[in-house]
């Protein structure tokens, strides 16, 4: 599993995710996204995983609001998906 913090109102979030096709093989893949993410993460076919929205800690829009967002990444080689889970925990901004 992977995790990671992004502190609210930051605009330039972004990770990145790798996979190949079965035994190694090159293959072009389609990634998805899915989890508690309120609509607010998107991942590119290059596995860029980004932010939609600027995260803003008061207003949480994850599905329980607790800043905690539960995130599914799967590849998909055209015949296998690959799974990846991730937490992505937005963190208050402090002077």
């Amino acid at each position: 599993q992977d995790s990671f913090s992004v502190t609210e109102n930051s605009e330039t979030f972004s990770a990145f995710y790798s996979a190949s096709g079965p035994e190694g093989t090159s293959t072009t893949l389609r990634w998805s996204v899915s989890g508690s993410i309120g609509g607010d993460f998107t991942i590119t076919q290059e596995g860029a995983l980004t932010l939609r929205n600027v995260p803003d800690y008061p207003r949480p829009s994850d599905s329980n609001q607790d800043n905690v967002y539960q995130l599914q990444i799967r590849p998909y080689d055209g015949r296998y998906y690959g799974s990846f889970d991730v937490t992505v925990t937005v963190v208050n901004f402090t002077d």
